[in-house]
This record gives C-alpha cells, structure tokens and sequence, in this order.
C-alpha cells in the first residue's frame, strides 16, 4: 500500500498522529542540517584558510559577505571568488541560520569592519560573546530582532572596543532594555548606539 492509500485509510485522530511524526521528523532533520553548517571543519579551515571558510559558512546559512575592493555582495556559494587571500569586509546575516556554534568561523577574520545580525532566530546570546574574534576590526555592528538574545548577550558587546556604531531594538525577552543601552553607553563611551528603526 503507498503512503498516500495508508494516510487515507487511517483514521483522523491517527492523521494527526502521522502528522505529528512526520512533522518532527522534519524539525530533527533541518536541527540536524543546522549544526552540519554550522560547524567548523578543520580540514577545510586548513585548505582554504579563515575568510574564504568563512563566507562558506555564511552564505551555506542564507547570508551574504562582502570582500574588501569588491562593490557587490556574494549571497551564492557558486559565486565566491577563488582566490583565497581575498579578505571578508562585511557580513550580513540577515533572515540566515546561522548560530553560536558557527561564529567560530570568525577567528583569524581580520578585516571585518561590518556585521548585521537581523532576524537570526537560531542565534543565541553565547553568539554575541564570540565576536570578540573580530573585535580589532569590527567598526559597526547591527544586532536587531533576534528574539533568543537577552540581556547578558547584548552586554557582552562591550569587548568591542573598537566599534563606532552599534544598531540593537527588536528583543522580545529583554525587560530592562533602556538599562541595557545605559551600560552599553557607558562601556562603549566612543560608540553611537541606535536603538530603532529610523
């Protein structure tokens, strides 16, 4: 019998249950595809080296990079360059898979200037934590409607000293926001921070 007769021939409280089975059979599968390309992998980080591992990782997740002396975005992975020396300026995350396990990758990233973390609902606070890799070289930084961030997240932005402006609104678990951008104002005293849309 083909799944289509079995599913007819059930009945409805049993759909439901095939469902459900079959729906978390999905949510396992794509949580499992999730942390695949999100991990970093050691063999590729030494043949191809830290940028170009890098903006794989990002575009795999559904984001974009921008290489420096380049005026376009690369958002497909067919369209990386390459040349491996080329160097990630700008990487934008937005509506991406990307997560804390996978923000790794940035270590040996020298010349990120621009980060923009926009609807990440996979990203969490330890994410924010990890920045500290491209903190030398990170100029402005954009973290706005990811609803797993909280408040000891956002604080942890602090280590980026270097930063010049800092874009954050959208949480929806964070109770004393306006505290948290008092302390980030104090902590990152030459940084302009932006806390709505404008």
């Amino acid at each position: 019998m083909t799944s289509k007769l079995l599913y007819s021939a059930i009945g409805k409280a049993d759909r439901t249950l095939f469902n459900s089975g079959v729906n978390r059979q999905m949510r396992n599968f794509f949580a499992y595809l999730r942390v695949a390309f999100n991990k970093v992998d050691a063999q590729r980080l030494e043949e191809v080296g830290p940028d170009r591992l890098c903006a794989e990782w990002v575009i795999k997740n559904g984001g974009a990079v921008q290489f420096k002396n380049h005026q376009q975005p690369v958002k497909e992975y067919n369209s990386l360059n390459t040349n491996n020396s080329a160097q990630i300026r700008l990487v934008d995350g937005t509506d991406s898979s990307i997560m804390a396990l996978g923000f790794e990758h940035f270590k040996g990233c020298k010349a990120i200037e621009h980060i923009i973390l926009n609807r990440c609902k996979h990203m969490e606070n330890e994410a924010l934590e990890q920045l500290v890799y491209v903190k030398n070289s990170l100029k402005e930084l954009q973290v706005t409607n990811c609803s797993n961030v909280v408040e000891s997240g956002l604080l942890s932005l602090k280590q980026l000293n270097h930063l010049q402006k800092l874009t954050i609104y959208g949480f929806i678990y964070i109770k004393d926001f306006n505290g948290v951008v008092s302390q980030l104002k104090k902590d990152l005293p030459g940084c302009e921070i932006v806390t709505d849309k404008q």
